[in-house]
């Protein structure tokens, strides 16, 4: 299931309807069942009763449509019932989960949610002791900007060291905090290393765990005011362009960018990272929302030397039709042992996607030729320049 689109293929074209059908089905039948029992869940939540909430989730959500992770709680203040699906470190199910919480329904005492929300310092010391069983250790923090365009944060306490009993007490209750004292979704998108280490016996400046969230709140502010203030496709003819070779390992396929051996860049962090396999998201490199994302053209039946005239010349069309419209811009291409490729940073994604499809298909680009996303949550997502182009290859 996870390997359908979720996301864009309404817009541009379904690979499976009948099999999209069947899990929309199935999406629909786990909010009946949910709204069936709504009563019976918030009193059994009240309760504390966890063995009746798991049987519920397991027979109506993890065993028929995905096995995600889920939380129940409660908020007093609003007095509404909570409910958190949540793909954790799964990011290619966020558009699934984000379809399936499109449909359910409006309650006047639920809430639904695709992260963990932030709570109070107050609470997460009890959520705290809840999860690793022992109490928040007195733990201090520092912090640095990344060149991934997130935040390094380490942790301190007196005495610690890997091998020392209180490591993975001090790991998880840092994790659990980030988690708990920032949400779910600043901690996916903002937070990179995470590391405890002994309490120094320099001066250097620590705070507490009770500063945390200001100061994440603060470093994300100033990360983002360093952003450009303006698209890329305004600068993006005068920026500094650079070169890489690369050697990749040959495989009969390839999927991301992995059979890349040159590629050419005018964005150095953003390439870089995007190519390392970690989180990536866009709104961490563009404060403007716009989506860096890349076509992909399978030239395995091609002449190697016409087909990368081809690419050249769509390359070429589509900066140029890109950059008439304010759609966006190409900042990136490059060569790969089966594929080509040309980077984008898109400004308005709606109107230049058809845009993108017309040009490339009126240059003959070959059938099997997608737009593919940076985004580690739309790595399963993509968009084929024709009504019949065939599924990328996903790894």
């Amino acid at each position: 299931m996870e390997q359908l689109r979720w996301k864009y293929a309404e817009s541009f074209g379904a690979e499976d309807g009948t099999l999209r059908s069947h899990w929309e089905d199935q999406m629909s039948n786990w909010w009946i069942a949910f709204y069936q029992h709504r009563e019976a869940l918030g009193k059994e939540l009240k309760s504390g009763n966890a063995d009746f909430l798991s049987k519920f989730m397991e027979e109506h959500l993890q065993s028929k449509i995905v096995d995600i992770a889920w939380e129940f709680g409660y908020d007093t203040e609003t007095k509404k019932y909570q409910l958190v699906l949540t793909p954790e470190d799964d990011l290619e199910l966020k558009p699934l989960v984000d379809r399936l919480l499109e449909r359910a329904p409006k309650l006047e005492n639920w809430l639904f949610y695709s992260y963990r929300q932030p709570i109070s310092y107050a609470e997460c010391q009890k959520t705290i002791l809840i999860k690793s069983g022992e109490p928040l250790l007195d733990l201090q923090f520092s912090g640095k900007q990344s060149v991934e365009h997130n935040l390094e944060l380490s942790f301190y306490y007196p005495g610690i060291t890997e091998d020392s009993s209180l490591y993975n007490l001090a790991v998880n209750q840092a994790f659990f905090t980030l988690e708990a004292l920032l949400g779910e979704e600043i901690l996916n998108k903002w937070i990179g290393i995470i590391e405890i280490l002994e309490l120094p016996n320099d001066d250097r400046q620590l705070l507490p765990l009770l500063d945390l969230k200001t100061y994440v709140d603060t470093q994300m502010v100033l990360i983002k005011n360093q952003l450009p203030d303006h698209p890329y496709y305004t600068f993006s003819e005068n920026g500094d362009w650079t070169l890489f070779e690369l050697e990749p390992k040959e495989a009969e396929d390839y999927p991301l960018q992995q059979d890349l051996y040159i590629a050419r860049t005018m964005n150095t962090d953003l390439w870089t990272n995007a190519q390392k396999g970690h989180s990536f998201y866009s709104e961490n490199y563009s404060r403007l929302g716009e989506t860096f994302c890349y076509l992909k053209m399978d030239g395995n039946f091609m002449h190697e030397e016409s087909f990368f005239e081809l690419k050249t010349e769509i390359e070429k069309q589509l900066n140029e039709t890109l950059l008439d419209h304010g759609f966006g811009s190409v900042i990136g291409s490059g060569t790969g042992y089966r594929y080509q490729y040309i980077d984008f940073a898109l400004h308005n994604f709606k109107d230049a996607v058809p845009l993108i499809q017309r040009v490339t298909t009126e240059l003959g680009t070959p059938k099997s030729t997608w737009l593919l996303f940076f985004d580690s949550s739309l790595q399963n997502e993509w968009i084929g320049m024709f009504k019949n182009t065939p599924p990328p290859f996903l790894g």
